[in-house]
């Protein structure tokens, strides 16, 4: 959340602290300052100076050494490089401790050996002009020590608040206010402390014929009805706030919903009369087949029971989270129903994640807002209603509900479970002042107990004795516990195989130059279904996706690796390969298996960078001679037997895709190949890709390690034999291959071996039939004690060729 300096000034009339000292009283208090950035003129420590005196600098040419009065206390001595001024001029004048727009931070330094106690700046030093060639110079009647931003009013701090699950309280600045109020012990004004008009009963007849409520999700429900706005743009005081938090203006009108939203927490709504049918509104659960068009253009289709807010015809709005067009506020809005609920914030925030719809009224739902709070939000809101558009209120606002508060809570504490939990001694004084400043009411009973009263805008997170003594805690500091010994037993990764080969396969990508990935675990539903198809994608959904992009578990690192590369490639950068490690999931029949898997992925054509040092292409078998180098790491097997053609596309492009293992049987399952251009080509990249993938199942690693050891290799020469085979069309190379091996292998006997087998040539046409291919296969054979004599080598080749003659499919043709 954005919260604004001058904002929270306005709950906060002595608030003086320079931004830094806030975001520190904030993060104490727990509400994490991420960031937090000057806008326009800071307005600390930055004040108009008179310059007394410019005279060169002894040991610079081009410095000059200043006496500047800054009104209170002893002129300064600043070093400065500028010569559009002289003495008796009025400068910018940044002390130390001062902030610049650009992030400077201003201390005292020794420029050349001479002490310079601040900065004299520049227009675009302080972010109010491009000139950057000399001071700006301001008018000579402005005082010394003047606030530079009563000079140049418009400048603000945005703190960029990370608040928890449980504050919702200060998804607002009075939220934030009361914080820094208790932190800073100073006072906060009151809800009702703002300008509120008197209501004027109105004889005219009400603009709604009927407002009700229906049992659904809403406790209570304010409607206030006001004749004779005029819609048009938001005056600038109203719109530069909205755009600081981070809102864009819309018109006056629903400006002022937005801006009552972040000043106090209660999101708000404004209807158009003249567009609600029959002139009646309901609050009701939303019926079998309802649609609604939303502001986002996007129409959804309801469930029973979500909450609406509805005419005689039709929902208008989903309740508590957006509203529809149907009912829209416009140039030609005059009459207007402006509304202020209090809906259950669990189911709004069901609802909003069923249709991946959320915003900033739902996020507040969901974490709870204050019902005792509702009438004075929405009559500042009204006020500035009349302020603004020219309305007038009609009588005062209608309700309907179950009742105006929730009882009060309370809760018994005593002193010594408080320093019980604490760990360390806090007086019962403290706790006490401490629990009154943080704005809950304590009565005490003595001895070291109070009843404490929670206030309604904590009930949603104080609920027991241990979050009083929390509230203790985090305002005193945890720096206030004594240092302590902290003994736990290390997570022990050493014997864990599974992430030790996630490791090592990793090390090595990145030796073959690939960059490491990390993407999220969830994919979206066109993904999944890209992947493993329709049929095996429904037992990957998420029951509750966090949002539509991110609806089932991922089957494969490739879409996430896919994505960062096209990301890579619109930044401009060059990318020469990525990988992930990581989990995924895979279904199989009626179970769920989670998987070890390693993802690769190498761009050709444009994608790759342009050296002056000549880079292949990657294709099939580069990717396969990663795959197996991988594969090695995690001591999976390798036959070159079992790679067979993927027969569905998946994510591969027809027919260019193979695949190794089985992942229910072996535990394993290799992929590779060229990936669909229709996808790639879908995301703007501008070439083929080519990847692989590992999958491994968890029980793959438990099985017993597979001992290697080392084999003597043999000091003799090799004797070398080609032999040319034709063979049947249908049978793969690698069966050819495997076939004839199995041929030497039996035609050799000891002390002769097979030391290696390969193809090198393949031809087709000629005097080969149409229905068969010519393969040349290489082969080396070696003696275990010596070299192979030329007899006993002529002798096993015909025992090969023999064997050959008895083999189905596969005939020699020739040999050499």
């Amino acid at each position: 959340m954005n919260v604004s300096l001058n904002w929270l000034r306005r709950w906060l009339p002595g608030l003086a602290s320079a931004a830094d000292e806030i975001a520190a009283a904030l993060s104490s208090q727990g509400l994490e300052v991420e960031s937090w950035r000057s806008v326009g003129v800071p307005r600390e420590r930055l004040v108009a100076g008179e310059v007394l005196s410019a005279v060169a600098h002894p040991r610079a040419e081009r410095l000059r050494l200043c006496r500047v009065a800054v009104g209170a206390g002893e002129p300064l001595s600043i070093v400065c490089g500028a010569d559009n001024f002289s003495p008796g001029d009025r400068v910018p004048v940044a002390l130390a401790g001062c902030i610049l727009p650009d992030g400077t931070a201003i201390a005292p330094a020794v420029l050349r050996g001479e002490e310079s106690q601040g900065m004299l700046c520049s227009g675009r030093e302080l972010g109010i002009s491009d000139d950057r060639r000399g001071l700006l110079l301001l008018d000579r009647s402005v005082e010394p020590g003047t606030p530079l931003h009563e000079i140049f009013p418009g400048g603000d701090v945005v703190f960029a608040l990370e608040l928890t699950a449980n504050r919702g309280d200060c998804l607002s600045h009075r939220g934030v206010a009361r914080e820094l109020a208790a932190r800073l012990d100073l006072p906060l004004r009151g809800e009702w402390d703002f300008p509120f008009r008197r209501v004027e009963e109105m004889e005219t007849p009400p603009l709604l014929a009927d407002l009700r409520l229906e049992p659904c999700c809403c406790e209570r429900f304010l409607g206030w009805e006001i004749r004779g706005v005029r819609v048009g743009p938001s005056p600038d005081w109203l719109r530069r706030d909205l755009e600081l938090a981070g809102m864009r203006s819309v018109n006056n009108l629903v400006d002022i919903t937005n801006w009552a939203m972040l000043d106090r927490g209660q999101p708000l709504h404004a209807f158009d009369v003249r567009k609600i049918a029959g002139a009646e509104l309901c609050i009701r659960p939303a019926r079998e087949g309802e649609e609604l068009f939303a502001l986002n253009h996007r129409r959804y289709r309801l469930e029973p029971g979500m909450a609406v807010i509805a005419d005689r015809e039709k929902p208008l709005v989903l309740a508590g989270i957006m509203g529809s067009v149907d009912a829209e506020v416009d140039d030609a809005t005059e009459n207007v129903v402006l509304e202020c609920a209090a809906f259950d914030g669990a189911a709004i925030q069901l609802t909003a994640r069923k249709l991946s719809l959320g915003g900033e009224a739902s996020q507040r739902f969901a974490r709870g807002v204050d019902r005792d709070a509702m009438e004075s939000s929405l009559a500042r809101a009204v006020a500035l209603v009349e302020e603004i558009c020219g309305g007038k209120p009609a009588g005062a606002p209608r309700e309907v509900g179950t009742g105006k508060k929730e009882p009060a809570r309370e809760i018994s504490l005593c002193g010594s479970f408080v320093r019980e939990k604490f760990g360390t001694a806090v007086e019962d004084r403290e706790i006490e002042e401490t629990l009154r400043r943080l704005h809950f009411a304590v009565e005490g009973r003595g001895s070291g107990e109070w009843l404490v009263t929670v206030p309604s805008f904590r009930r949603g997170d104080v609920t027991a004795p241990i979050d009083l003594v929390e509230e203790v805690v985090r305002f005193h500091g945890l720096e206030r516990l004594g240092r302590l010994d902290v003994i736990s037993r290390a997570s022990a990764r050493a014997n864990d195989r599974g992430y030790l080969f996630q490791c090592s396969a990793a090390e090595l990508l990145i030796s073959l130059g690939y960059g490491e990935c990390q993407t999220y675990s969830t994919r979206g539903e066109g993904e999944v279904c890209r992947c493993v198809g329709e049929e095996r994608t429904p037992p990957l959904a998420l029951k509750n996706p966090l949002n539509g992009d991110q609806t089932h578990l991922r089957p494969s690192l490739l879409p996430g690796l896919l994505a960062s590369l096209d990301e890579n490639l619109r930044s401009g950068n060059a990318v020469p390969g990525l990988f992930e490690g990581g989990r995924t999931w895979h279904g199989e029949g009626n179970e769920l298996h989670e998987a070890i898997s390693i993802g690769w992925l190498c761009p050709g054509g444009e994608c790759r960078r342009a050296d002056w040092l000549p880079q292949p292409e990657p294709d099939f078998y580069a990717m396969k001679t990663v795959a197996r180098r991988v594969g090695d790491r995690a001591e999976a097997p390798w036959r070159e037997e079992n790679f067979v053609p993927i027969a569905e596309s998946g994510p591969w492009q027809v027919a260019q895709g193979a695949g190794l293992g089985d992942l229910v049987r072996w535990g394993c399952r290799l992929e590779l190949g060229l990936l669909d251009l229709e996808w790639t080509a879908s995301l703007a990249i501008p070439g083929p890709v080519f990847a692989g993938e590992w999958h491994f199942l968890p029980r793959f690693f438990q099985r017993r390690e597979r001992k290697i050891s080392f084999a003597p290799f043999s000091h003799f020469p090799l004797v070398v034999r080609d032999l040319a085979v034709v063979a049947d069309h249908a049978l793969s190379a690698e069966e050819v291959r495997r076939t004839v091996e199995k041929c030497i292998r039996r035609a050799l006997a000891a002390p002769l071996f097979l030391a290696d087998l390969w193809i090198f040539d393949r031809y087709a046409g000629g005097s080969v039939a149409a229905d068969k291919k010519g393969l040349a296969l290489r082969f080396t054979i070696g003696r275990e004690d010596g070299t192979p004599a030329e007899q006993e080598v002529r002798g096993a080749f015909d025992r090969i060729l023999a064997q050959l003659a008895t083999v189905r499919g596969v005939a020699l043709r020739a040999q050499g």
